[in-house]
C-alpha cells in the first residue's frame, strides 16, 4: 500500500512537471502567456480535465501493476532463501514454471 502511494506522488509529479512545460512552451511559441482577464467556465473545465486526467494517469501508472490478470506481465521481484540453490540462475518464470514441472 505504501508503494502505490509513493508511486501516485511520483507520477503526480511528473505528469503535473510535463503538463507546465507543455503548457510554457505552448505559451512561448505562441505569445499567450497572459494572464487571463476573466475566467470564463470553458477555462475552468479544461483545468479540471487536466487534473483529472494526470491523477488517473499517476493512479494507473500505480495499481495496474497490481491488478491479478497482470501479476505474469509485471514482474513484482524475485527473492530466494539462501539454502534454496536450485532456482539460482533462473530468474525467468518460464524458466521456473519448466524446472517444478520436472520435479
Amino acid at each position: 500500500f505504501l508503494g502505490v502511494i509513493s508511486t501516485i506522488g511520483s507520477q503526480l509529479s511528473l505528469f503535473a512537471m510535463t503538463v507546465l512545460s507543455l503548457t510554457r512552451v505552448i505559451g512561448l511559441t505562441c505569445s499567450s502567456m497572459t494572464a487571463p482577464s476573466v475566467v470564463n467556465k470553458k477555462t475552468i473545465v479544461k483545468i479540471i480535465a487536466m487534473v483529472t486526467a494526470i491523477f488517473a494517469l499517476s493512479a494507473s501508472v500505480a495499481l495496474v501493476p497490481l491488478a491479478p490478470s497482470l501479476e505474469d506481465y509485471f514482474v513484482q521481484g524475485l527473492y530466494y532463501e539462501p539454502e534454496n540453490k536450485i532456482f539460482i540462475g533462473f530468474p525467468n518464470k518460464k524458466k521456473h514454471i519448466k524446472i517444478l514441472r520436472f520435479y
